[in-house]
């Protein structure tokens, strides 16, 4: 009766490491594809959420910010608008595939990297 709880008991545990190991979310973010002075432009967090969506990937949560980067100030350039969304770090490599990378990358260890922001 003991071995059968000792065999259980660390079965349990195991299990346990494994989940924490593999599970888990991530935050990840893509550009808007806004452009400066052209109004309603690039995509909305909606349509984020929905590409996502539609290739089997579950968003928990999908907010709106802009990098802590320097652009050009110019009609028709880029801006630093991101949709960040956060995903289980399982399906990290399909948001990847559509061009969406970990926030953890805008980052350093002074700084995330971003600024969250109302979506508009």
């Amino acid at each position: 009766m003991l071995r059968a709880l000792i065999i259980l008991f660390s079965t349990v545990l195991l299990t346990a490491c494994g989940v924490a190991a593999d599970g888990g979310e991530v935050q990840v973010y893509r550009s808007t594809g806004a452009v400066q002075c052209e109004a309603n432009s690039g995509r909305t967090v909606e349509q984020a959420q929905a590409q996502l969506e539609d290739i089997g990937v579950a968003v928990s949560s999908a907010a709106c910010g802009s990098q802590d980067i320097m652009v050009m100030t110019v009609c028709g350039a880029g801006t630093t608008d991101i949709h960040l969304l956060t995903i289980a770090r399982v399906d990290l490599p399909q948001a990847e595939a559509l061009g969406y990378r970990a926030v953890a990358e805008l980052g350093s260890k002074k700084a995330p990297g971003f600024q969250t922001a109302t979506c508009q």
